[in-house]
């Protein structure tokens, strides 16, 4: 597990879908996800707060409670944000997010099924022109997600923390799900049997 605060917040993951998938979203239908990439805003006020949530999303969980833990069976999580503040922020962050130039809501309802303000909560960059080199740093994506979010935020811009997640591990972490068919995250020291 990755060494994160406990404390509640606001977060978001950046994502990389390696190729093209038509993907069913619970009650939301089936949806044509393009290759590229994905940024996914949340919010962890629950028990466990930001290490429980962005944990669960870079390692993957047995069971499906949110529309992202769909997608994620099939996309990478390449760099995630966070914020430690009382204050939601995914409303804001999300609606910031389609400002920029290209950006989609790929699937209405994504992620916002408890949000009356916004159309989504999951933005696509596959039209924007940023995701067009998907290497595993994509440095312009992740400054601009970073620069939008302090921007909108009002906050000092070493509030929100950003890390990018090595190639290596996030290899470790697609080797683990197809070898062992699970997504548990219990597995000692993160070892692929």
């Amino acid at each position: 597990m990755l060494s994160i605060p406990s404390d509640k917040g606001t977060y978001a993951i950046q994502i990389l879908l390696p190729k093209a998938k038509t993907i069913t979203i619970g009650k939301l239908g089936r949806y044509k996800f393009p290759f590229g990439a994905y940024v996914y805003v949340g919010s962890a006020f629950g028990s466990g707060g930001l290490r429980s949530r962005i944990n669960r999303h870079i390692y993957g969980s047995a069971n499906i409670h949110w529309h992202i833990d769909t997608l994620l069976k099939y996309a990478k999580v390449r760099a995630f944000f966070y914020l430690i503040d009382i204050k939601k922020y995914e409303c804001k962050w999300a609606q910031a997010l389609t400002e920029v130039a290209g950006t989609t809501y790929p699937v209405p309802g994504f992620g916002s099924s408890d949000c009356t303000r916004c159309h989504a909560h999951l933005i696509s960059f596959t039209h924007s022109g940023i995701s067009e080199n998907m290497g595993m740093h994509n440095e312009r994506l992740f400054k601009t997600i970073r620069e939008t979010f302090t921007k909108i935020s009002d906050l000092p811009p070493d509030s929100i923390k950003g890390f990018q997640i090595p190639e290596a591990r996030v290899s470790r972490f697609s080797q683990r799900r197809e070898l062992t068919g699970t997504d548990d995250p219990c597995l000692e020291n993160n070892r692929i049997p």
